[in-house]
């Protein structure tokens, strides 16, 4: 389904479930002048969603999405740089098939380097109470959903904190997760920005490096009993957190024994 050249306006219900859209000139959905609702329903992550111009959701539209069980959505792309993007309207994403809980979620990937204009006068999220709406998320400037509960996170082998390879989890360790260094794994921390809401050390040799240049922030948000929470069992004498020019920060307890 490819539209190109002139204006084009979604004044009615466009669903998409496969295959691709092109939106090629400016888009215009649910603006004032529009006769009625309109609505953009996405379904699931099979199809592909392109916007080339700059893209309005009026104060008419109502734009849903229904996630996968892994979370997987379509996101529109606003694939051109220096295009904007202002949103109104109301904002629908159904949840409810959730079997995992992806860090973030993306809906309106801004390729341009504006921040998005406007926010949704009303949002609904089903099926999850955890998500928030963000409006900078992804690399800044992207219409997503942010997980704000807490997940349990363990390394899975030696590696960097900032490879999503070294978790069990799908994604980077957030300022409400519980973190779990495993037995003999090997863990560095090489840059800025990292935060845990607390980590504990296997008893049998798990080892935590900070090195020059990076930051490791155990973050007391009070969201949950053991943010904040340092548990370092030092059973072997292998065991250690090495601070190597970096920071750490523990904003609430440091427990040792």
């Amino acid at each position: 389904f490819t539209l190109s050249g002139g204006d084009t306006g979604v004044t009615n219900a466009l669903n998409v479930t496969d295959g691709s859209v092109d939106l090629s000139a400016f888009v215009s959905i649910g603006d004032s002048g529009a006769a009625g609702v309109s609505e953009v329903a996405i379904s699931g992550s099979n199809a592909t969603f392109q916007v080339s111009g700059n893209m309005t959701v009026g104060s008419n539209a109502v734009m849903r999405w229904t996630a996968e069980a892994d979370g997987a959505v379509t996101p529109i792309e606003s694939d051109v740089a220096g295009k904007t993007v202002t949103l109104d309207g109301d904002l629908i994403v159904d949840l409810t098939a959730l079997t995992v809980n992806p860090g973030e979620i993306i809906l309106i990937d801004n390729a341009g380097s504006d921040a998005i204009s406007g926010t949704f006068a009303s949002t609904t999220l089903t099926g999850s109470s955890d998500y928030q709406v963000s409006y900078t998320g992804g690399d800044g400037n992207d219409l997503s959903l942010i997980y704000t509960g807490y997940l349990e996170f363990e390394s899975v082998g030696d590696g960097n904190w900032t490879n999503t390879a070294t978790w069990n989890q799908q994604r980077l360790p957030m300022a409400t997760d519980r973190v779990l260094l495993k037995f003999q794994d090997d863990i560095t921390v090489d840059s800025t920005g990292n935060q845990a809401g607390s980590l504990k050390l296997d008893a049998s040799e798990a080892y935590l490096n900070v090195d020059s240049g990076g930051a490791l922030t155990i973050v007391n948000s009070g969201a949950f009993p053991t943010n904040g929470v340092v548990d370092y069992k030092q059973a072997s004498s292998a065991s250690a957190i090495n601070v190597q020019g970096g920071d750490f920060t523990v904003e609430g307890t440091f427990t040792m024994d």
